[in-house]
C-alpha cells in the first residue's frame, strides 16, 4: 500500500459499496491502522512508521500525504538547503491536489499544506526516502515561495532573515528567481 486510499478505492478493492467502505476505513482509523488526511482520503500507518525517525526531518511520510502531486516547501525546504539553522518540528508542504490550505496531524508531525497551482511546479528536485520519491523545491524556488507566501516561510521576520542569508550566500541567483517568477 503506502499511498493514499480513497473511499472509492477501498470500495473497489473490497468489492463493497462506498458506504460500507467508509465505515471500514473509519474503524481502521480509530484502530490506528490509517490516518484520515482529508474528506474520504486516508493514508496507511505502516507498523514500521509508528515511531518515525526525525533524522529525515519527517520527509519519509511526505509521499503518503501528497505523493508526486506536491513538494516539500517553505521552512522545511529552507532547513534542508541550509538557509536557516532553525529546527522545525512541523512540515511545510505544497500540493496541487488539495482544494485549500490545510493543517493535518500525521504521527508526530503536523503538516501544513499550502494549495498551489500545477503551473507553479517548477524548480523541483527529487529526493528518495525509504524507496519513495518526493519532490522538494530547489533553493531558488524556495526563496520565491516564501517571498510570495510568507506563512510557509514561518512568518515575515524569518523570511527576511532567510532572504538575507540566501542573498549573502555563494548560491544566490536572483536571475533564477526571476525566471521562476
Amino acid at each position: 500500500i503506502g499511498s493514499a486510499v480513497t473511499v472509492v478505492d477501498a470500495a473497489a478493492i473490497l468489492n463493497i459499496k462506498a458506504a460500507a467502505a467508509t465505515k471500514i476505513l473509519s474503524r481502521w482509523t480509530k484502530q490506528g491502522w490509517l490516518e484520515r488526511v482529508g474528506h474520504g482520503l486516508y493514508v496507511p500507518n505502516p507498523l514500521s512508521s509508528i515511531e518515525v525517525s526525525s533524522s529525515d526531518g519527517g520527509f519519509a511520510i511526505v509521499s503518503d500525504i501528497i505523493g508526486e502531486e506536491g513538494y516539500i516547501c517553505g521552512w522545511s525546504a529552507l532547513t534542508y538547503h541550509g538557509i536557516t539553522e532553525q529546527i522545525f518540528h512541523d512540515l511545510s508542504l505544497a500540493s496541487f491536489k488539495w482544494s485549500r490550505n490545510k493543517r493535518i496531524k500525521l504521527q508526530k508531525f503536523t503538516c501544513y499544506i499550502y494549495k498551489i497551482h500545477l503551473k507553479d511546479a517548477i524548480g523541483l528536485k527529487v529526493l528518495w526516502f525509504n524507496n519513495k520519491k518526493v519532490f522538494i523545491s530547489d533553493m531558488h524556488k524556495t526563496i520565491l515561495d516564501i517571498l510570495t507566501h510568507p506563512s510557509c516561510g514561518a512568518g515575515f521576520m524569518h523570511v527576511v532573515d532567510c532572504f538575507r542569508n540566501y542573498f549573502n550566500s555563494s548560491d544566490c541567483n536572483i536571475d533564477q528567481i526571476l525566471e521562476y517568477a
